[in-house]
């Protein structure tokens, strides 16, 4: 047996922290990307048996934001001991570091930041973006409760969600563009 997949990891959770990258940094202007497949078998959590896969496991992508600011992502499948997700930021100031032991998406989430030469510390989310209350379950719980909570101010509001149709096309042209580059082996603008 065989998986074929069209570059899941690029979908998610890939998918997801780039678009976690975006959110925080900016939309990219333009990209040159790499996509392999490194492992050839994986482990079937079922029988035990081993699992041919033609699957993309490897992403690695470099670009320039429409900001200005250089980038790169590296995503991949890591079968043993995966050291979670990391989002670095590097500026005049100082640096700026967002870790999670799994998906940005599913955290817990923790942000790390120094001025200039100081060491990391861990910075507290301000009060403002805890919208459920004391006690709620970390992890899938607590975003899928955050996320209702948003969506019943917008409709409370009449405002618009930052999460819409446009950021998904936007999104998606993004992996297109990344598919794009891999393929033609050639920097891709957006």
């Amino acid at each position: 047996m065989t998986i074929h997949r069209r570059i899941p990891r690029l979908r998610s959770p890939g998918g997801h922290a780039i678009n976690g990258l975006c959110s925080v940094l900016g939309e990219f202007d333009a990209l040159a990307a790499r996509v392999t497949t490194r492992i050839k078998a994986w482990k079937s959590t079922e029988t035990g048996q081993d699992v041919s896969v033609d699957s993309p496991d490897t992403i690695s992508v470099a670009g320039v934001l429409q900001s200005g600011a250089e980038v790169s992502v590296h995503v991949a499948a890591i079968p043993f001991h995966p050291s979670g997700t990391r989002l670095e930021i590097y500026g005049r100031a100082g640096t700026m570091v967002i870790s999670a032991p799994g998906a940005f998406n599913i955290g817990p989430n923790v942000l790390y930041a120094a001025k200039g030469n100081a060491p990391l510390a861990e910075m507290p989310a301000p009060a403002q973006y805890t919208l459920v209350p004391e006690g709620t379950p970390p992890g899938p719980p607590y975003n899928v409760a955050q996320a209702y909570r948003r969506v019943a101010h917008v409709f409370a509001s009449g405002t618009g969600f930052e999460v819409d149709f446009d950021l998904a096309v936007t999104r998606h042209k993004l992996i297109d563009a990344i598919e794009r580059s891999a393929a033609e082996e050639r920097v891709v603008k957006l």
